[in-house]
């Protein structure tokens, strides 16, 4: 299991664990993500967090303003996020990295800052 941080639409972000095996970890994103989801798209932000969103939530879902503007923060400023976002850390043969604390506390400070 891997500590992820999952951002809504509200920006009320929780923490989570994914599943280190392949399918139970998509399996357990689509869940999480919601709307129907049952293709995720990998957005990398930096060598150490990486974000994954529903592939078709710009037609099926909400805007989600708290990742796009986390997004933003570090220079990824092209595109809009919709739906629940998944913020991991980078993928390895055995999954993904965890989040630290630290690192969950960072990201949330980038969202509440205008």
């Amino acid at each position: 299991m891997s500590l992820s941080l999952v951002i809504p639409v509200s920006g009320l972000a929780w923490t989570t664990s994914l599943p280190t095996g392949l399918h139970d970890r998509l399996n357990t994103m689509y869940r999480i993500i919601g709307g129907g989801c049952y293709l995720v798209t990998h957005a990398p932000l930096t060598g150490q967090f990486d974000m994954w969103v529903d592939d078709d939530g710009l037609a099926t879902q909400a805007p989600n303003a708290p990742a796009t503007l986390l997004a933003q923060r570090f220079g990824h400023t092209q595109r809009t996020y919709h739906g629940k976002a998944i913020i991991t850390g980078p993928e390895t043969p055995a999954g993904f990295a965890d989040l630290t604390h630290e690192q969950v506390a960072h990201l949330r400070d980038l969202m509440g800052r205008s």
